[in-house]
């Protein structure tokens, strides 16, 4: 404790010296949005990283709904409105269409050539466009939904297989395992890892390790220049939880490689051939570079993982806390799914309450916080203020999603609100919802996510009646947001 403690002064005397330094610089100060002072930005830095979210929305009912926060040499604008995330997202698409690469991330890993960190030119367009087309397609995706159902099948076996023996089931563990089979599957023809063996245990272990440490406030973030020192050993960790993911995926593609060199007859027809017949030198057209289609496979393996698991977990924890809306979500299961059927892909549409508790719960527990933050390429203007080169600019979607001003009481669970408000969708129409984002960088898993999580959620429900643990009730599950790279919810005992 004591050793942190110092760490902490040294981050505060290099803050301090920082702040007076780029002060005494300015010539002239740039009329940037209003903001909180040294002490307060200090704070923020020095917050716990499991309410760092509630602390940056408090501010923001101080200074309004576009501010200034000002760490170390780096100047972030925070948006916390529908109107302002409007002219950001939508009409400031090209001079705001850069990326702040978290420093965790560069270096020996190169992620910074990842989708999610390049800006929105080449090759970020030339990757988008074939993921949608070839992975993420109504189409394609409806080519693929046997393969899930298969992954779901296991799934329901493991909860019966757990139910025979008495056993208590982990949702987070359950989900986890289902979203990373099923996506396995659909990239790369990948087998089944047991749900509750020890290499999902691992697997899961390596994603949260990634999850932790590139979402863990980082000092080289705000100080360049303390980056080769790694003080808080992000640097190290990240590093080392990638490249066992690393050698999982190099696994699969060094496999397939030689099973494509050696002339073997290929039925797979999946995402990874697609890819490796697009970039290696026998292929048709070289799209992508051996690097960035390792890239591509370790995104959409990483991506959506904990979002997902951390949705159906939350809307369990919703239903079981909720007895008349879980008993609503079954009563409509019940009448569209005979008895004896699957849930399937296509029941989606018949079931227009369950879409609406899965909306509620991605507003009540918004899976992006912070939506991945843009960097400005060029000093631009927003409401007025001019924002400078190379600033950082965020939309808080946690403090829109419960914004009394766009909410009826926005701290309860309420599902109803979305059959009322049926024009409120997933693709970020209405700013003061967008789960998966909106406008040009709208994420690209999107169909996938949605399905997966339609998919468990009402498989969960109609196939099981759920309880908590002995010794609990629903009353007594009173549950806070963990902050992580999603929300996830932390029993309080």
């Amino acid at each position: 404790m004591r050793f942190i403690s110092i760490i902490h002064l040294l981050y505060l005397f290099i803050a301090a010296c920082t702040y007076v330094i780029i002060n005494l610089m300015k010539k002239k100060k740039r009329p940037l949005p209003p903001g909180p002072g040294f002490f307060s930005t200090i704070r923020i830095l020095f917050s716990s990283s499991q309410n760092a979210h509630a602390v940056i929305a408090k501010l923001a009912n101080i200074y309004g709904p576009i501010m200034t926060i000002k760490l170390g040499g780096i100047t972030s604008i925070v948006i916390s409105s529908p109107e302002m995330a409007k002219d950001f997202i939508q009409q400031n698409t090209q001079s705001l269409s850069g990326k702040f690469i978290l420093s965790s991330l560069n270096g020996k890993i190169n992620y910074q050539d990842a989708i999610p960190w390049l800006s929105a030119i080449d090759p970020w367009i030339k990757v988008r466009k074939m993921c949608k087309s070839e992975i993420f397609s109504t189409k394609r995706l409806d080519e693929l939904q046997v393969q899930r159902y298969q992954v779901l099948d296991e799934m329901v076996k493991t909860i019966v297989d757990a139910c025979k023996h008495g056993e208590l089931v982990s949702i987070k563990m359950l989900v986890f395992g289902t979203k990373f089979n099923m996506v396995s599957k659909n990239l790369f023809s990948g087998d089944s890892i047991s749900l509750r063996s020890k290499a999902m245990e691992e697997m899961k272990e390596t994603m949260d390790g990634i999850a932790k440490f590139t979402t863990k406030p980082n000092v080289g973030d705000y100080f360049p220049f303390l980056n080769v020192f790694d003080l808080q050993g992000i640097g190290r960790n990240v590093i080392v939880y990638y490249n066992r993911l690393y050698d999982f995926l190099d696994g699969v593609i060094d496999q397939r490689k030689k099973q494509r060199e050696a002339g073997l007859s290929l039925k797979n027809g999946d995402f990874l051939d697609f890819l490796l017949h697009n970039c290696l030198p026998n292929g048709n057209n070289e799209l992508l570079s051996l690097h960035e289609l390792k890239l591509v496979i370790t995104e959409l393996s990483v991506g959506g993982t904990h979002t997902i698991t951390s949705t159906v977990e939350w809307a369990m924890v919703e239903l079981l806390q909720n007895s008349n809306i879980m008993a609503k979500v079954k009563q409509e299961l019940a009448e569209k799914i005979k008895v004896g059927e699957e849930v399937k892909e296509q029941n989606m549409a018949q079931l227009p309450y369950l879409a609406a508790v899965i909306k509620e719960t991605m507003r009540l527990h918004t899976m992006a916080l912070l939506l991945l933050p843009h960097r400005t390429e060029a000093e631009t203007e927003i409401n007025g203020y001019k924002i400078p080169k190379n600033s950082h600019l965020l939309v808080n979607s946690w403090y829109m999603s419960r914004d009394e001003k766009y909410w009826d009481e926005p701290l309860k669970f309420m599902p109803e609100r979305f059959i009322m408000k049926s024009n409120i969708d997933f693709i970020g129409n209405q700013l003061c919802f967008m789960p998966f984002g909106a406008g040009k960088r709208l994420c690209a898993g999107m169909p996938l996510a949605i399905r997966i999580i339609f998919l468990v959620l009402a498989t969960l429900v109609h196939k099981f009646d759920w309880e908590v643990p002995e010794g609990k009730t629903p009353k007594k599950m009173i549950m806070e947001d963990k902050y992580g790279v999603t929300l996830y919810p932390k029993l309080i005992e």
